[in-house]
């Protein structure tokens, strides 16, 4: 993690603070029950490659592909699954490199990582799209890779950046029970259908302040549709979080984290905040335009996602 530089923070406005008391209380009490492991099918089968593999499945009557990182710490042992979706005009070979991903999974507990490519320039994640069904083909995916390597289905989480990010948020929705947490970085969430899932679900949004192309403030143009805060305030509510204020602390320069706490089911929304921050993925390889980044994404998101597990 970067070191403090500065307790220096700009605060986040009032809409992103405070959430209705009434919508925490109709969430639910927070559990802390603990649900076991869930071992996928391959689980007690030989052992499978580890390294880079290339994997391809057919999805509705389509041919997709995943670039698969799969760590030697894996091997051998029932592993988490780390989806982790590119940006426009991307693949799952670029983010692999680009996003620093693998290299945290090279270092950590037992974890695959999955970098699917998307059957064309973007993800699906309009409500209504044409085109390939990008939750189903994550669904798919999931199965094809739980068949291949031992895997620990209630540790499954997602992250993106950028159109990526928007996918990681639609599969929150969409597969709840599957998905222990997802992690956001420089994503749109104006397109996105209506979130009509109740289950809780661990949610790590990452975001400069001054996004020219994802704007932290929603489309001036568009009535500031598509803005952060509004965004996680739905999952602090969804999530019936405990706090209605978060605590807040600097992690780097112009750098802040805000997170809510104990939230049902044992879930977590934190929110990092970078001041003057781009369109980026902090980070990244090669670096994204703009400045200097403060903090590593890769080891922020997988210091929140490492421990995540599903509730039963």
């Amino acid at each position: 993690m970067v070191a403090t530089r500065s307790l220096r923070a700009r605060l986040l406005p009032l809409a992103l603070v405070v959430a209705s008391a009434s919508t925490l209380a109709a969430t639910g009490v927070v559990s802390t029950a603990k649900p076991g492991p869930s071992p996928s099918s391959a689980c007690g089968a030989a052992a499978a490659q580890t390294g880079d593999v290339d994997l391809a499945i057919v999805s509705h009557g389509v041919r997709r592909t995943a670039r698969v990182h799969v760590p030697r710490a894996a091997a051998g042992h029932t592993a988490a699954v780390l989806f982790a979706f590119h940006g426009t005009g991307r693949n799952g070979r670029f983010m692999e490199r680009y996003s620093g991903l693998a290299a945290a999974l090279d270092h950590g507990p037992a974890a695959i990582g999955v970098f699917p490519d998307a059957d064309g320039p973007r993800w699906n994640v309009e409500e209504r799209h044409e085109g390939a069904d990008d939750a189903d083909f994550a669904s798919d995916l999931l199965a094809a890779v739980g068949a291949r390597w031992c895997v620990d289905l209630s540790r499954v989480t997602a992250v993106g950046v950028s159109n990526g990010g928007s996918m990681a948020a639609l599969l929150a929705c969409t597969m709840p029970q599957r998905i222990a947490g997802v992690a956001i970085v420089a994503g749109g969430f104006a397109t996105l259908p209506p979130c009509r899932s109740r289950r809780p679900v661990s949610v790590l949004e990452i975001h400069g302040r001054d996004d020219a192309v994802v704007p932290y403030w929603g489309s001036p143009a568009d009535h500031r549709r598509g803005a952060v805060v509004p965004w996680l305030t739905s999952w602090i509510a969804r999530d019936g979080c405990q706090r209605a204020r978060p605590s807040s602390r600097a992690i780097a320069r112009r750098t802040v984290r805000y997170d809510w706490g104990a939230c049902r089911g044992g879930t977590e929304v934190v929110h990092i905040a970078i001041g003057g921050g781009g369109h980026q993925w902090p980070g990244a390889s090669p670096p994204d335009p703009g400045p200097q980044p403060t903090i590593s994404a890769a080891t922020e998101i997988w210091d929140f996602l490492a421990a995540l597990r599903s509730s039963p």
